[in-house]
């Protein structure tokens, strides 16, 4: 069942990232940051047909995601964003948020693999790529918006109010992200994740791979650098060459959301609460999965 102490523990790491960024937010739009940065967003868009408030959320989410889906959010309640706007600016997040994680997974991807390391986030960036452009264009079809990329200051009432905004914003995210892992960590203590788990690697197991590669496939839904690593030791074998690494790397982070799911959940409930939250998930999370599948099979 569900552990007060360990909940309690997992609001406490959060806590964290979430103010520090609703905070990072708040200070580089009452400092004009985001307008000097706007050429950024300037293709993506004015591609999209969307205005500067999708503009200010794409430049937020190159510093933190969550902060920029949460001023998402917050011009959606404010009636500055329908909330189809909404789902597709924040959609179109994926390639700053492939970005993002340069820091963290570059340098073990190419101490572990070297260049191979760097082809495998190369193909994740292009994946992010690949998902903001297809969003771009989904809502150029969609939505009849300016295309301008104006001034995307947003908010306004002098630094100590938008402070004040973050903090209650960050509050507001804690809140529901400690209903959803509460909900998530009961989903769990049933054994729900453990059957889900077991059924995708069965599922895998039925794709065209060698059983090194399924290894490595397996470890990769875990996480990326244990799927790195599993992959170094097969190439240095000689059991696998690196391309095929490279690509059984990509399978399993196809399927990873298996296993972040428990992490991923109360991030977008907590975000876009209970109704948006759990839909938005399962259009990013799909059309990910898809797009990865392709470049795998390509």
């Amino acid at each position: 069942m569900i552990n007060p102490a360990a909940l309690l523990r997992e609001v406490l790491f959060l806590a964290p990232s979430v103010i520090g960024g609703s905070l990072l937010a708040a200070f580089l739009m009452e400092r004009g940051v985001l307008n000097k940065l706007r050429p950024l967003a300037a293709p993506f868009v004015k591609l999209s047909g969307l205005g500067p408030e999708a503009a200010a959320a794409f430049i937020t989410a190159f510093f933190d995601v969550r902060s920029a889906n949460a001023l998402l959010v917050t011009l959606h309640r404010e009636g500055r964003l329908s909330r189809r706007e909404m789902y597709l600016a924040s959609l179109m997040n994926a390639f700053p948020a492939a970005v993002r994680h340069w820091d963290s997974m570059l340098p073990p991807l190419l101490a572990l693999l070297g260049l191979w390391g760097a082809l495998y986030f190369a193909c994740f960036l292009l994946v992010g790529l690949a998902q903001t452009l297809l969003f771009a264009l989904l809502s150029r079809l969609l939505v009849a918006g300016s295309g301008r990329v104006s001034a995307v200051v947003v908010g306004g009432g002098g630094g100590l109010n938008a402070l004040k905004r973050a903090l209650r914003r960050a509050v507001k995210i804690l809140a529901t992200s400690a209903a959803a892992l509460a909900v998530v960590e009961l989903a769990a203590s049933l054994g729900l994740f453990g059957v889900l788990n077991s059924y995708v690697k069965s599922a895998m197991s039925a794709f065209p791979l060698s059983a090194e590669e399924l290894g490595v496939a397996v470890a990769s839904m875990v996480n990326y650098a244990a799927g790195a690593a599993a992959a170094a030791a097969l190439i240095n074998a000689g059991l696998l060459d690196g391309w095929r690494a490279v690509k059984a790397m990509l399978l399993g982070s196809a399927f990873s959301f298996v296993t972040a799911l428990r992490a991923i959940l109360p991030y977008y409930v907590g975000v876009f609460g209970p109704r948006d939250g759990p839909l938005l998930m399962a259009i990013s999370t799909s059309v990910r999965t898809a797009l990865i599948l392709a470049l795998v099979w390509i």
